[in-house]
C-alpha cells in the first residue's frame, strides 16, 4: 500500500507542479486579480490548426547522452529510423482565445549532453484554459545510444523501434492518465509506468519494470534476458515470451484468476492468491503482481 499512496502523492504533486509553473509564468499580474480583482471578460476562442518541424543535428550535441520528451496535454509519439538526425514535429489543432500565444517546439541542451524536447505554451492565463489535439511526433536515429526518457500528464506515450539494431541504453516511458505503448524495442532496462492507463510493451529488454495504478499490462515478449517487476492496483497482467524463460516466478493477486501455460514452468507452490515456480535455469527474477485483476504467463 506505501507503493499505492507513493503513487498518488506523485500524480497530485505533478498536477499542482502544473498549475504553480502556470501560474509563475504570468507573473504578478494574473497573481493580483486572483486575489480579488474581477477577470476581464473571456476572448472568443478559435480553432487554430499547427504544423511545426525542427531538426537537431546529431553532431551539433557534444558527447549526446540523452534524450527527454515531455509534455502536458499532448500525445508523445517517438520513431526510430535510419536517419542522422533527430526530426521534431507539432502538430494537429487546438481550440484557444485569438489572445493567446501559439504553442511551439522547445528544445534545450546541457553540457551533460542531454537534449530536451517540450512545447512552449506561451501564457495562456488568465484568459481561458486551452483545448489541444495535438501530437508531438518525434524521430530519432537508430544508432543514437544513451538514456531515453518519454513523459506525458495526460497524453499517450508511444515509442516504435520496427526491426532495428538493439538500443544500446535505458528506456523509461511514464503517463499520470495516458496510454503507455512499446513496440519493437530491444533495450537494457525499460521502465514503464502509468497512474490510470493501460501498458502494451512488445520486445525484449535486458531489465523490465512496469507499474501503474489503475490501468491493465500486456507484455508481449521476445526475450527478457534479467530480472522483471509488473505491478498494478487495479487491472490484470498477460505476459508472454516466444523465448524460453530462465526465472523464479512469482504472480500474485487479492481478486482474481492465476494462470501459467509454459512447458518450462515447474510450478513449486500454487494457492489461490498464489504461484511460485521456476523457469528454465531459475537464474534471474519474476514477479507480477496485482490486487484487483487477472495475471497470466503464457
Amino acid at each position: 500500500m506505501r507503493k499505492i499512496a507513493l503513487w498518488l502523492i506523485a500524480a497530485l504533486l505533478i498536477g499542482g507542479g502544473i498549475a504553480v509553473l502556470a501560474l509563475r509564468e504570468v507573473g504578478p499580474e494574473l497573481m493580483d486579480r486572483l486575489q480579488g480583482k474581477p477577470l476581464g471578460p473571456l476572448a472568443g476562442s478559435q480553432r487554430f490548426e499547427l504544423d511545426e518541424t525542427r531538426t537537431v543535428a546529431i553532431n551539433e550535441v557534444k558527447s549526446l547522452t540523452a534524450v527527454t520528451v515531455e509534455t502536458v496535454f499532448e500525445s508523445v509519439e517517438v520513431t526510430r529510423e535510419p536517419r542522422e538526425d533527430i526530426e521534431i514535429r507539432l502538430t494537429g489543432t487546438y481550440m484557444a482565445p485569438l489572445d493567446v500565444t501559439q504553442p511551439k517546439i522547445r528544445i534545450s541542451q546541457d553540457g551533460d549532453g542531454r537534449v530536451e524536447i517540450d512545447i512552449d505554451r506561451g501564457i495562456t492565463l488568465p484568459h481561458s484554459f486551452t483545448s489541444t489535439n495535438l501530437r508531438l511526433m518525434v524521430k530519432i536515429p537508430e544508432t543514437l545510444s544513451g538514456d531515453l526518457e518519454l513523459q506525458s500528464v495526460s497524453g499517450a506515450v508511444k515509442l516504435r523501434s520496427p526491426g532495428l539494431e538493439p538500443f544500446k541504453g535505458n528506456v523509461s516511458a511514464g503517463s499520470v492518465s495516458g496510454r503507455i505503448y512499446v513496440e519493437g524495442l530491444d533495450a537494457w532496462n525499460v521502465d514503464l509506468g502509468s497512474v490510470s492507463g493501460e501498458v502494451e510493451f512488445v520486445g525484449s529488454a535486458d531489465q523490465l519494470d512496469v507499474k501503474t495504478v489503475s490501468g491493465a499490462m500486456m507484455l508481449r515478449l521476445a526475450a527478457l534476458r534479467g530480472n522483471g517487476w509488473m505491478e498494478t492496483t487495479s487491472g490484470s497482467i498477460e505476459l508472454t515470451s516466444t523465448e524460453p524463460l530462465n526465472h523464479e516466478i512469482k504472480i500474485t493477486t487479492t481478486s482474481g484468476e492465476l494462470e501459467i501455460e509454459r512447458e518450462e514452468v515447474n510450478i513449486e507452490v500454487r494457492e489461490d492468491r498464489v504461484i511460485e515456480a521456476t523457469a528454465g535455469s531459475g537464474q534471474f527474477s519474476l514477479e507480477l503482481s496485482t490486487v484487483s485483476g487477472s495475471v497470466s504467463i503464457r
